[in-house]
């Protein structure tokens, strides 16, 4: 009896593991490019659920334009009729895409298999392409023709008229003008440059992209409830033409009100904290992290435990919004798995190394928030967002870091004009992400009415796997010799620098470097060889420097708020013909002193020493003053100068500080983005070296620390073609000898 019931139980076993279709015969007809042992593997049971089953997984495969999945009996009968096989895939009418990116997008390739499916979701791939660049009205037809058993496919492709933008609209914009708003777009209206640049195209994801930048640019300043619609898209397809609008509630505009801070950290008091927010600060959940990332590091610093700082704001009456902290012990959570998604080019490495956590760290949200911003700062991606979820067990989390990459090439051709260079024109390459490693180079060459330029560059991120960058410079310029004190002569200079720079904290950075560079000085006027003032001839200069850069900017291209500060120093010397010791500093600083009508406040200042080390300094090593030490005065405007020729002798020292107020030009339509400014600046440049003008036979005049000073009033515009700069500045302190400039005017643009 019991080995009855065993018996029984070992037969079940046996038929449960074992597929129902292996108990029948299975048949299979017309095949013959595919193996009959595929398909039989593809037949799961001799059910109906079973057999419909089969059929879909068959065709799934893509090897069949037809298959049939039947009964006979106890057997399984399976009919299909082979796709017939691609031999040869062709593009007619093509222009804007080329036949090899069009290839690169079509599953079908020589050699598979050709099924109205596989046809149908290329053509659709190929649409979505030529959709992407603006050409929304293309029409795809296909040609076959069989030989030798095998199918020539044609894409036949009508491209189609580009459908531009003809507006970018907004309302509730209240606080902030259209051609602002548009500024922090990546899609753009429809003019001449834009069209160059691709960047008048109607594209959903960059259209959403363009609106999560909207609100980001409102919240910034300070609009911490505003919404922005989804777009409205209006289409005129007989004039080819987008509307494009976009509605705003702004919402009220937020100051930091009340600061507390709450612990249960033994050991860690933070006292009163409502001064390092409160007042005129804008609100800003940038500012508000930055100040938990502060409160996080003072905590863990008088303690061994994980530390958490939760930030609970509330909205007062009058626009201010108070913040509380509680800064407690943490939950000790771990990373369990980090999951990089979107990195299409850019290497996994290339997204980990800038990542101060790993696999199996304690999960700590102030470094999650660096890494955040690091990745952003690469610009290697238009978006990041790192996101975690609950892992397999309690106390691990799975962090998701998603990516949204841009394009890191660019083909540049430059044009511009200023008063000292006149024009120029530069044509450029550069890739920032080569090949998606990180690494990046940029080679130009410039022509003006006075200059040739040559230059390459080269940098190598997370050097020896460090946060140091390294880089690579070399260039060669010709100058050939202007009508003025400057410059008087032709010269060839050809030189690099290679070094490091490396972060010391989130806004400070550290430069060493290693320069080099040979100066021939030719066709010199004999007024000037006279004495020995300018000697025809080459020479060397071989330099280390280092600098130390600051930088708490809030926009790079148009700031509001923040400092920007520079110190640096070289000493020349290690062979070559010059010895010297140089130091600069500059900072400036920006605040918005009336946010609603967004004028911007800035001071500068500047400072620079050069001293000989051992012989006499070169003249040509000498300091100048450039056009915007102070404005009003050309170039090498001010300072010595020799009384015979007029030629500058630049000094050993010079300053110069400046105050501007700047703001959007009224009476004048939003969309131009013209912006005015008011300013005064002061400096000077004076103490030559005595040993290298009695040498030069120089008659100097004007080597005493005499201050120059100008007033003046400037436009700048943001315009279709790049930047536009134009000053009027009258010199209100100044000597008889000085060369000055009244009007400036720069322009230039890059596409």
């Amino acid at each position: 009896m019991v080995f009855s019931r065993l018996a029984m139980v070992a037969l079940l076993s046996s038929t449960a593991v074992v597929p129902l279709a292996s108990a029948a015969e299975i048949s299979v007809h017309g095949a013959n490019r595919v193996s009959p042992e595929f398909i039989k593997a593809q037949v799961s049971g001799t059910s109906d659920k079973d057999l419909d089953q089969s059929t879909k997984s068959l065709f799934t495969s893509g090897q069949f334009e037809d298959v049939k999945v039947g009964r006979h009996g106890k057997d399984v009968v399976v009919d299909v009729r082979e796709a017939k096989v691609i031999g040869e895939i062709a593009f007619n009418g093509n222009n804007r895409l080329k036949d090899a990116q069009l290839s690169s997008l079509v599953k079908m390739q020589p050699g598979s298999a050709y099924t109205q499916a596989a046809l149908e979701s290329d053509m659709a791939s190929i649409r979505k392409a030529y959709e992407a660049t603006g050409r929304f009205d293309v029409r795809i037809t296909t040609d076959t023709v069989e030989r030798n058993g095998r199918v020539i496919l044609v894409f036949n492709i009508a491209e189609g008229v580009k459908t531009g933008i003809d507006t970018v609209y907004f309302t509730g914009n209240n606080s902030f003008s259209a051609a602002e708003l548009r500024s922090v777009m990546l899609t753009k209206e429809s003019n001449v440059f834009s069209s160059l640049m691709n960047k008048d195209i109607y594209d959903v994801d960059k259209l959403n992209r363009d609106r999560d930048a909207i609100e980001n640019f409102y919240r910034s300043k300070g609009f911490e409830d505003v919404k922005v619609s989804d777009p409205d898209v209006t289409f005129e397809p007989d004039k080819h033409v987008a509307s494009i609008g976009f509605s705003i509630v702004e919402g009220a505009r937020y100051r930091f009100g009340h600061v507390t801070v709450e612990t249960t950290v033994p050991g860690f008091q933070p006292g009163d904290q409502s001064p390092a927010l409160k007042g005129r600060r804008i609100y800003s959940r940038r500012a508000a992290d930055a100040y938990s990332d502060r409160l996080q590091d003072e905590a863990e610093s008088v303690t061994s435990n994980a530390i958490s700082v939760a930030i609970k704001t509330s909205r007062q009456p009058g626009g201010l919004m108070n913040v509380g902290y509680t800064v407690d012990k943490a939950e000790n959570l771990y990373i369990e798995r980090i999951d990089i998604v979107g990195n299409l080019l850019t290497k996994d490495y290339v997204v980990r190394r800038e990542l101060d956590f790993s696999e199996g760290d304690r999960l700590d949200p102030r470094l999650v928030r660096q890494a955040e911003r690091r990745l952003k700062a690469l610009r290697f991606f238009r978006n990041v967002v790192i996101k975690t979820e609950r892992g397999k067990a309690d106390d691990r989390v799975v962090m998701t870091i998603l990516v949204d990459e841009d394009k890191s090439g660019e083909f540049s051709v430059g044009a511009g004009y200023s008063g000292s260079d006149g024009i120029m024109a530069e044509v450029g390459l550069s890739q920032k992400n080569f090949m998606g490693t990180g690494r990046g180079f940029a080679v130009s060459v410039g022509r003006g009415e006075d200059s040739t330029t040559y230059n390459l560059s080269l940098t190598e991120p997370h050097l020896m796997g460090t946060r140091a960058t390294g880089f690579l410079e070399a260039y060669h310029r010709e100058s050939n010799a202007q009508d003025n004190g400057y410059h008087p002569y032709d010269e060839e200079l050809s030189g690099g620098r290679f070094g490091v720079r490396a972060p010391i904290s989130e806004d400070l950075t550290a430069s060493l470097y290693y320069a080099g560079y040979k100066r021939k000085v030719t066709d010199v006027p004999a007024t000037y060889q006279a004495g020995g003032l300018i000697r025809e001839g080459s020479s060397f200069t071989s330099l280390v420097g280092y600098s130390f850069d600051y930088n708490t900017l809030d926009d790079l291209t148009s700031p509001t708020d923040g400092l920007v500060a520079s110190v640096s120093q070289e000493i020349a010397g290690i062979g070559g013909d010059s010895a010297f010791i140089k130091t600069e500093a500059k900072a400036k600083s920006y605040r918005e002193v009336d946010d609603r009508h967004n004028v911007v406040a800035s001071l500068s200042g500047r400072a620079g020493h050069i001293a000989a080390l051992g012989d006499d300094l070169s003249l040509f090593d000498s300091l100048r003053n450039d056009s915007e030490l102070v404005r009003g005065f050309e170039r090498g405007g001010i300072g010595p100068r020799d009384q015979g020729t007029g030629y500058s002798l630049g000094g050993e020292v010079y300053l110069g500080a400046s105050a501007e107020v700047s703001a959007p030009l009224p009476m004048v339509p939003e969309n131009f983005g013209l912006r005015a400014a008011i300013f005064a600046d002061v400096g000077t440049v004076f103490s030559a070296d005595k040993g290298s003008v009695q040498a030069a036979g120089a008659k100097m005049q004007g080597n005493d620390l005499e201050l120059r000073a100008s007033v003046g009033t400037g436009l700048t515009w943001n315009s279709p073609i790049g930047l536009i700069r134009a000053n009027v500045a009258l010199p209100v302190l100044k000597e008889d000898y000085d060369k000055t400039q009244v009007f400036s005017f720069s322009a230039g643009t890059r596409f």
